[in-house]
């Protein structure tokens, strides 16, 4: 930690603050007052701030949304479960 400047901690909370502000189906878990602090938080404080912030919300908009289609018609979930399925039927 240095005098000068913010913790690499906060910066990660914040990020993650941020991000789950940004997907809908966790968005009603941060005020939006919270919100708005960590982006300025963020961009303030961090080398790409302003590219994290638009990524998050192209993240919340398109990737998660995508990802809840593929779990419906997929029967395992995405992710750790699809590769445990995946090593067990021998697909490296």
């Amino acid at each position: 930690m240095k005098d000068d400047a913010p913790s690499a901690t906060a910066n990660i909370v914040a990020q993650n603050i941020i991000l789950i502000s940004n997907t809908p189906a966790l968005s009603h878990l941060v005020a939006p007052e919270g919100a708005r602090l960590s982006s300025c938080f963020v961009q303030a404080f961090s080398d790409n701030g302003d590219k994290f912030i638009r990524l998050s919300e192209i993240f919340s908009q398109y990737f998660i949304p995508g990802v809840q289609i593929i779990e419906k018609v997929i029967p395992v979930p995405v992710g750790l479960n699809l590769t445990l399925v995946a090593e067990k039927r021998g697909i490296p």
